[in-house]
């Protein structure tokens, strides 16, 4: 159970965020993301939940509406944390009601059902509390890239490289982001390198598709100034 400040705090050492959080993401913005949640973006994200699994995090609202409409049946809903926090009334999420209306297929049996799902998202935080905990940049993570849009991102790698084989056609690769930064080079990944062999459904042309690809994780990551 949560305890009394309905949340547990991940320490997240990110000290440019306030900063950060003043600009907008060109990218982002160009998705259709509000400017108020272009800062929710940068200084938190969504874990979507259905009935006992966790999935994310999503630093796109947008992509976890995607993940959260994938579920037809049983309990689920979209979960926001705000600087390591998992906020405790998922009813409102970025600013908007989550109901169907606004594009959230979500669905809970009561009050008991969603504390029962707020409290799988803690769960979720604390088992990856050493995911969440890195350098000044923010935490490390991985985005996966689907020809010419960003599907998903993930501090897991397996569950990116789920979302890569869930692609299955196309120009596809998973970037590695580093304290904020997209890597450059995507042939290695946590010190893998990004093949079959080692479970990365990747497929690109050659050298001017990955740079493509790599920019368009660039935009998807890295704000621009107001």
């Amino acid at each position: 159970m949560m305890d009394a400040t309905h949340g547990t705090s991940i320490v997240l050492q990110r000290a440019d965020l306030s900063t950060r959080a003043s600009h907008v993401c060109g990218a982002a913005l160009a998705q259709g993301t509000s400017c108020d949640e272009v800062a929710t973006l940068i200084e938190g994200f969504f874990l979507v939940v259905q009935d006992s699994d966790v999935t994310g995090p999503f630093r796109n609202l947008a992509n976890a509406k995607e993940k959260l409409l994938q579920y037809t049946a049983g309990s689920r809903m979209i979960v926001e944390v705000r600087k390591g926090v998992v906020q405790n009334d998922p009813r409102t999420i970025a600013g908007q009601t989550q109901n169907p209306a606004n594009g959230f297929s979500s669905k809970w049996d009561g009050p008991g059902d969603t504390q029962r799902m707020l409290d799988l998202a803690e769960q979720f935080l604390r088992s990856r509390s050493d995911e969440f905990s890195q350098d000044a940049g923010g935490p490390s993570y991985f985005v996966v890239v689907d020809n010419n849009a960003v599907t998903g991102t993930f501090t897991d790698l397996t569950k990116a490289k789920e979302q890569l084989a869930a692609i299955g056609f196309g120009s596809r690769l998973i970037a590695e982001v580093k304290e904020g930064v997209v890597q450059g080079d995507p042939h290695k990944i946590a010190g893998k390198h990004q093949t079959k062999a080692n479970g990365f459904q990747k497929f690109w042309y050659d050298g001017d598709d990955i740079n493509r690809m790599i920019g368009i994780a660039k935009e998807y990551v890295t704000p621009c100034s107001s």
